[in-house]
């Protein structure tokens, strides 16, 4: 059985918005699939002349392998479009509902932008998604001339129940729950004023709480939780909102197989090279940064195999001595499951050198085969300098490749005997190479490091099993 992670459904608007409104919120329903259009169970915020993502979320959701739809929206509202290589304009639109792990997955979206329609069809030929998770993403374009109170919808005009169905093809009933855009004047937490919450926002509003304002920046929008004052909770809470928020899942099928010499490169290790682990045992996989132009804000969201246990992680990037970062973590990294939205700022240090961004420690499944690939893949966004300015980024997923040696067996012959005593003291002492040993079987003590400490313990343990 494949699955995608349950993402947070709710946007972060739900806890942050003070806009009155007289508009009444419908009820999911406990017995059917829910597909709600944000903006039908909470208020979601947009600006006139700035974009806003709009995500169509499922609820209740079991087992779905199929859906079809078409959304309809309001003429103040247009879908941004980008520009492929080919020169075609395609809508902006994530399907964030796709499993890395399903090679039969099909996805289109199609954009009537003369009608204001937007179709969406995404289907899986040999599995399904279940739990609640978000079906797509779609960015959206405020009118310059929408005003502040008004409403703009989204409505779901059109699904044809056949294209509603679980893996056994079997049809899901389903309610939907349309909604929308609430225009305003500003949104609480924008204080660079681009009409979206990112990681540029902690950036400045980290400034100002530490004496140094910058140009541009909105007061009125400081006050993040509503509680008439600004201070290091409006901080702390921005930056949880946007933990949670603009999750995608990564096509490593558009992986680049090198980091061109002009963009920041995000690479995976497995991803430019082989990466083994030991079958049973724990595996360091960092997330490193190649071609570094220097950065102060990086946001990433890791996905990882089920075969795979996170066992702990660790940022690389982060100085505890800079006082104005910060990061996002949790107190028991074995807890985490499937997915975590990796997330830094500084509000004062732009890291310029080529350095590891996380390292995640998984353990490798004890059934695993030999040579069994296990993904680690990412996707990124907020990336930004210490001036505010997006750069420009390209991303090499990885993973692990499964090795099934013992620990020890360093000459890698299946048994751990003297020579691996000998082969373990050469290359300890550098007369032999990776090529000439099993370096995954090499740090026998488990301490992160190959030294004499290992030729020790490895010769005490195959002296021991001789007596």
């Amino acid at each position: 059985m494949k699955r995608i992670i349950s993402v947070l459904i709710v946007m972060f608007l739900l806890a942050t918005s003070a806009l009155a409104t007289s508009r009444t919120f419908e009820t999911p329903a406990t017995d059917k699939l829910n597909i709600v259009v944000d903006g039908g169970l909470s208020s979601v915020e947009g600006v006139a002349g700035k974009e806003v993502a709009v995500c169509i979320n499922l609820l209740n959701n079991q087992k779905l392998s199929s859906l079809k739809l078409t959304l309809e929206y309001s003429e103040k509202l247009s879908v941004v479009t980008s520009k492929r290589s080919s020169g075609e304009e395609v809508p902006k639109v994530t399907f964030d509902i796709v499993d890395p792990e399903d090679s039969s997955v099909l996805r289109s979206s199609q954009l009537d932008a003369g009608t204001r329609t937007l179709k969406l069809n995404w289907v899986s030929g040999e599995s399904y998604v279940e739990g609640d998770c978000k079906y797509a993403t779609i960015i959206f374009k405020v009118a310059e001339n929408a005003k502040d109170g008004d409403f703009l919808p989204i409505t779901i005009t059109k699904i044809n129940p056949n294209d509603v169905f679980d893996e056994n093809q079997k049809n899901i009933s389903y309610n939907i729950i349309n909604g929308g855009v609430d225009v305003v004047e500003y949104i609480k937490g924008d204080v660079d004023g681009d009409g979206a919450l990112s990681n540029r926002d902690v950036m400045m509003l980290s400034r100002h709480l530490n004496g140094s304002t910058p140009n541009g920046f909105v007061v009125n929008a400081a006050d993040f939780n509503g509680d008439s004052k600004v201070d290091g909770t409006d901080l702390a809470d921005l930056f949880a909102a946007i933990n949670g928020y603009t999750y995608a899942v990564p096509d490593t099928d558009n992986d680049p197989d090198e980091v061109p010499e002009n963009k920041l490169g995000l690479v995976v290790d497995g991803g430019e090279s082989t990466r083994r682990g030991l079958v049973g045992r724990n595996v360091d996989v960092k997330i490193s940064l190649k071609n570094n132009p220097g950065i102060s804000s990086l946001k990433s969201v890791v996905y990882w195999s089920d075969s795979l246990t996170l066992v702990d992680a660790k940022y690389d990037i982060y100085d505890e001595n800079d006082k104005t970062a910060v990061i996002n973590t949790v107190d028991d990294w074995s807890k985490v499951k499937d997915s975590f939205a990796f997330n830094w700022v500084s509000g004062s240090k732009e890291v310029t050198e080529d350095t590891a961004f996380v390292t995640l420690t998984f353990k490798v499944p004890e059934d695993a085969k030999d040579g069994e690939f296990m993904y680690v893949a990412v996707t990124a966004d907020n990336i930004f300098n210490a001036s505010g300015n997006e750069v420009k980024f390209v991303i090499i997923s990885g993973g692990v490749n499964a090795l099934d040696v013992e620990l020890g067996d360093a000459s890698g012959d299946g048994a751990i005997d003297n020579k691996d005593v000998v082969t373990l003291f050469r290359y300890v002492s550098g007369s032999v190479t990776d090529d000439d040993v099993v370096p995954e079987a090499t740090d026998f003590d488990g301490d992160g490091e190959t030294n004499n400490k290992d030729v020790v313990a490895l010769f005490r343990f195959v002296s021991s099993s001789r007596s």
